[in-house]
C-alpha cells in the first residue's frame, strides 16, 4: 500500500484494540481529504521553458498558497530565462513516477497540491499509466498537455534538433525524413486516449492560440488566478529557435565539430540574445499537401478536445506583411552579427581547449588547418563579407587539400599546436574581442603556437583564395 499507516499515527508504544481503530479511522479521515498532483508533461517547444521560468519563479508564491513546486538544481537557470527541463527527469531513471514524484511527496507531505513538470514526460508515459492505480485513492491527477499547430511544431522541431541533436541536414531533408509527420501531434492523440480510458482529468492548451501567455495559463489551470494575474508579466521567450546567419552556423558547427560543440553553442546564443528572430523556413507546395494529407485525421481528434476558440490549423504560417508565403531563409546568405561571433567563438575556443586537448582527438589531416582558418573568418565575422555556412567550409576544405604549400604544415601543425594558438589568446587578463582579430594578432598568434614565417605566409594565401571565392560585395 503507498501509504504507510502505522507511519502517520505518532505513537511511541504499542496500540491496543481499540487505539488502533481510532488511529486509522482518524488516519482514513484525513486522507479522504484527497491530495492533488499536477503534472506537466510538455510536450516540446510549446513554451515549455517558459512555463518552468514562470513556476520556479513563483515558487515562493506557490508554497505561501500551499502548493509545492519541489526544488531543482535547474531553477537558477530557469528564474533566469535560460533553458531549462523542469524539475523531474524522467528518462534514465527505471521508475521516475516512485522515484522522482511519490517519494518526493512522502518527505514532504503537508502540502494540498504538487507541481511536476518535465517536457520529456510526454514520451515516458508508460510509467504513469503502470503506476497512477495504486496510488488514486489518495491523490487526484491533473495533466497538463500543450499542442500546437503542425506546421509550427515542425520548424520548431527541426530547429530543436539542430540546436541539441547535432542535425546537419536541411530542412527539406528532415521533413522528407519525418514522412511529413508530426509525431508529437500523434502520440499527444495516443496520451489523451489512455488518460480519458482511466478517468483522469486533463487540462489541453493550444501553445500557437495561447503563445507567450502559456505560463499565466499553467498557473490558471492550478485555481490560482490572482498568482497568475500576479506573474503575467515574467512570461518571456526562453529556448528561441535560431535565426537564419545563427542556424547556418550551426549546421555547419554539428558538422565539422559534433553534436556536443554545437549543443554549447546554440545554448549560449539562445540564452545570451533571447529576442533575435527565428529563420523563416518555407514549405514548397507538394509538401505542405503531403503533411495535410498525414496529419488531418490526428488534428480532427486534438480539436475535438479543444475549446472552439483555441483549434489547431493545418495551414502554415503566414508572413504579417500582404499575406504572402515567407520568404525561405535557407536559401539565402546570411552573416553573423558582431554578438553572436563573439559568443560563438567563445565557446568554440573553450570547447577546442578541451577537446584539442585530449590524447583521444584524432583529427583528419586537413582538420587542424581548416579548423583554424574557419576560426579566422568567424573571428572576423562581423566586418568580412564572409557567410559563415557550410558552403564555406567546404571551400575552406577544399583549398586546403588543394595548397601544396600546406603539405608540410598539414602534417607539422597538429592539435597541440592549435591548441597553443587557442591559449594565446585567453591566457593573461586580456580579453579578447573576436570583431576586433587583428591581422597582427593573428600571425603574432600564429607564431606563438610555432609557424614559421613561410608557413604563416603559405596559409595566409589559403586564407585570401577562400576569402576571393565566398566572399560577397
Amino acid at each position: 500500500m503507498p501509504v504507510r499507516l502505522m507511519e502517520t499515527c505518532h505513537h511511541n508504544t504499542p496500540l491496543n484494540h481499540h487505539q488502533a481503530q481510532a488511529c486509522h479511522g482518524e488516519l482514513l479521515e484525513k486522507l479522504s481529504l484527497k491530495k492533488k498532483i499536477f503534472l506537466h508533461i510538455g510536450h516540446g517547444k510549446t513554451g515549455t521553458s517558459s512555463i518552468q521560468s514562470v513556476l520556479a519563479k513563483a515558487q515562493a508564491d506557490l508554497e505561501a498558497a500551499n502548493i509545492l513546486y519541489p526544488f531543482d538544481a535547474s531553477f537558477e537557470d530557469a528564474r533566469k530565462g535560460f533553458i531549462s527541463s523542469g524539475n523531474i527527469p524522467p528518462h534514465g531513471i527505471t521508475n521516475w513516477f516512485e522515484y522522482c514524484m511519490m517519494q518526493v511527496i512522502q518527505k514532504q507531505p503537508n502540502y494540498k497540491a504538487y507541481i511536476f513538470s518535465n517536457e520529456n514526460l510526454f514520451w515516458y508515459m508508460d510509467q504513469f499509466f503502470s503506476e497512477v492505480e495504486n496510488y488514486r485513492e489518495h491523490f487526484d491527477f491533473e495533466i497538463i498537455l500543450s499542442v500546437r499547430n503542425p506546421f509550427d511544431m515542425l520548424r520548431s522541431t527541426y530547429q530543436q534538433v539542430v540546436k541539441r541533436n547535432g542535425v546537419t541536414m536541411g530542412f527539406d531533408e528532415y521533413l522528407v525524413e519525418q514522412d511529413f509527420l508530426e509525431f508529437h501531434a500523434a502520440q499527444a492523440v495516443t496520451i489523451l486516449e489512455r488518460l480519458e480510458a482511466s478517468q483522469i482529468k486533463v487540462n489541453l492548451l493550444n501553445y500557437t492560440a495561447i503563445g507567450r501567455n502559456i505560463g499565466s495559463r499553467v498557473l490558471a489551470a492550478l485555481n490560482i488566478n490572482d498568482l497568475a494575474d500576479c506573474h503575467i508579466a515574467e512570461n518571456a521567450i526562453v529556448n528561441r529557435s535560431l535565426d537564419a546567419a545563427e542556424l547556418q552556423l550551426l549546421l555547419l558547427i554539428n558538422f565539422a565539430f559534433g553534436v556536443e560543440t554545437g549543443a554549447k553553442v546554440s545554448d549560449d546564443l539562445v540564452n545570451r540574445l533571447p529576442h533575435l528572430s527565428p529563420a523563416k523556413l518555407n514549405y514548397s507546395e507538394d509538401f505542405v499537401e503531403l503533411i495535410k494529407n498525414k496529419m488531418q485525421p490526428i488534428v480532427d481528434q486534438l480539436n475535438t478536445r479543444l475549446p472552439e476558440s483555441e483549434q489547431l490549423s493545418l495551414h502554415p504560417t503566414l508572413c504579417a506583411a500582404a499575406h504572402a508565403a515567407c520568404h525561405d531563409d535557407v536559401n539565402q546568405l546570411h552573416f553573423l552579427a558582431s554578438d553572436q561571433a563573439a559568443i560563438a567563438y567563445d565557446v568554440l575556443m573553450n570547447c577546442f581547449q578541451e577537446v584539442l586537448g585530449s590524447s583521444s582527438f584524432n583529427p583528419e589531416e586537413t582538420m587542424p588547418v581548416a579548423s583554424l582558418i574557419l576560426f579566422l573568418f568567424l573571428g572576423n565575422a562581423s566586418h568580412s563579407r564572409i557567410p559563415i555556412n557550410r558552403q564555406t567550409y567546404d571551400v575552406i576544405i577544399d583549398e586546403c587539400q588543394a595548397a601544396t604549400c600546406l603539405s608540410g604544415l598539414c602534417e607539422s601543425f597538429d592539435h597541440n599546436q592549435l591548441l597553443g594558438y587557442f591559449n594565446y589568446f585567453s591566457a593573461g587578463e586580456s580579453v579578447f574581442l573576436p570583431q576586433h582579430l587583428l591581422v597582427s594578432q593573428q600571425l603574432n598568434a600564429l607564431s606563438h603556437a610555432g609557424l614559421s614565417p613561410k608557413e604563416i605566409l603559405d596559409l595566409f594565401a589559403v586564407v585570401h583564395r577562400v576569402k576571393i571565392r565566398v566572399a560577397v560585395d
